[in-house]
């Protein structure tokens, strides 16, 4: 199942025809991608080397701090320019998600199965600091993923995708106190603002029942329908102090983000391959509505919802992975799409501002092509920064963001 969330980036949805503008063409429709789609990503935006995985917004607004399959961007919001990256060492490769502040810190979760500190130090500038080994299964890395903090800045709660459980951090020591089971290859997490609970959204669904059809990732059986997809994606309820899952509940398919709203009452989820948001009473985890997200029902293929966030006055944003949009979810409905880069993958909001991280960008456009074309490997991937638009504005992005999802 790990091995497919990675695949979420790769998928194609057409095969350009002889005839057609080639792949990386420039013109009034925006950027060609090798999709049949074109992207024209609205707002202010930057470019840069690699793949946007995860994002960050400071609370006071000044900085965002962006996870990538490069490094790690830092970027002045207002100014809207990259002021420092940090590359990873030389055998780190990033987790598919996983980026969170702790106060003055930033904390990277890596594929290899560690949890990396980012910090100040005296001259202003940032740099990497303490990494803290988490366990592993079966001599493999427990591929960990969403990441969020216990109030105290001491306590960190973070996914392992590959365990199919959530582990406690003591970050003072820099060891695992706790690990405690849940679904199928979990990915997203959101913790309550007492940091008592934690829910977690699991890619793979249930623990299969005796007799189902399965297959097996990274060593899990998974309960599969005869075209092997997952047959349930699911949200458990975690218990901290007690250490189980007190409730677990279905939601759609490839669920991979999980976000809380500041009230703590209700809880989104993104279902990438149901193409829908799921909204849960956070007490009981009741469905409380099942949001669509899609700029046209009638295309042939999914809008893959990948990623969320909100701002302050309760508006959801939800990534279109497949349509290259972003959602916009106001009175529990889907009420328009902000036109995004190829693949959107992280979402920010905050100073009424909308922040788009997508993974392949402007596609295989970074650097100059060699003798036998550009490099699929070398992406330039974008960042927007996006005014959040009123009624008006959106009716305009949301024709726009229409026209550039046909192929």
């Amino acid at each position: 199942m790990l091995r497919r969330m990675a695949l979420l980036l790769g998928l194609s949805w057409a095969v350009l025809a002889a005839g057609d503008p080639p792949a990386g063409s420039r013109g009034p429709q925006g950027v060609r991608v090798p999709t049949g789609q074109w992207v024209d990503p609205a707002g202010d935006v930057l470019t840069f080397p690699g793949r946007a995985v995860d994002m960050v917004l400071a609370p006071d607004g000044a900085t965002l701090f962006v996870k990538t399959d490069e490094g790690l961007l830092v970027v002045d919001a207002a100014a809207w320019k990259v002021v420092q990256s940090l590359p990873w060492a030389k055998d780190d490769t990033a987790s598919m998600h996983g980026i969170a502040l702790d106060g003055g810190r930033v904390w990277v979760t890596l594929g290899r199965g560690f949890l990396l500190e980012a910090r100040l130090d005296a001259q202003g500038r940032w740099g990497w600091g303490r990494r803290i080994a988490l366990p592993s299964r079966d001599k493999g890395s427990a591929f960990p993923c969403g990441i969020a903090f216990a109030p105290g800045g001491n306590r960190a709660v973070v996914v392992l995708g590959r365990n199919n459980t959530v582990a406690v951090v003591d970050l003072e020591k820099g060891i695992v106190t706790a690990e405690i089971p849940v679904g199928v290859a979990p990915c997203g997490l959101a913790l309550s603002a007492d940091g008592t609970t934690a829910f977690v959204a699991n890619w793979g669904g249930r623990r299969p029942a005796p007799g189902q059809r399965t297959m097996e990732s990274s060593g899990t059986p998974v309960a599969v329908d005869a075209s092997d997809r997952p047959l349930t994606g699911t949200v458990s309820k975690v218990d901290l102090a007690a250490g189980r899952v007190v409730a677990e509940v279905e939601v759609g398919l490839h669920p991979c983000q999980v976000l809380l709203d500041p009230g703590g009452r209700t809880l989104a989820v993104a279902n990438a391959n149901s193409d829908s948001v799921s909204v849960l009473d956070a007490a009981d985890l009741r469905t409380l509505r099942t949001i669509p997200v899609t700029p046209d029902p009638a295309l042939p293929f999914g809008s893959l919802v990948d990623a969320l966030a909100q701002d302050a006055e309760g508006t959801l944003f939800a990534a279109s992975g497949g349509t290259n949009a972003v959602g916009v979810l106001r009175g529990g409905a889907c009420a328009g799409f902000v036109p995004a880069g190829w693949f959107p993958s992280c979402l920010a909001a905050g100073g009424n501002r909308l922040f788009i991280g997508s993974a392949r960008g402007l596609g295989s456009r970074e650097g100059r092509p060699g003798p036998r074309g550009w490099d699929v490997h070398r992406q330039q991937g974008t960042l927007q920064r996006v005014a959040i638009p009123g009624p008006y504005g959106l009716a305009a992005l949301t024709r726009r963001a229409a026209e550039l999802a046909q192929v």
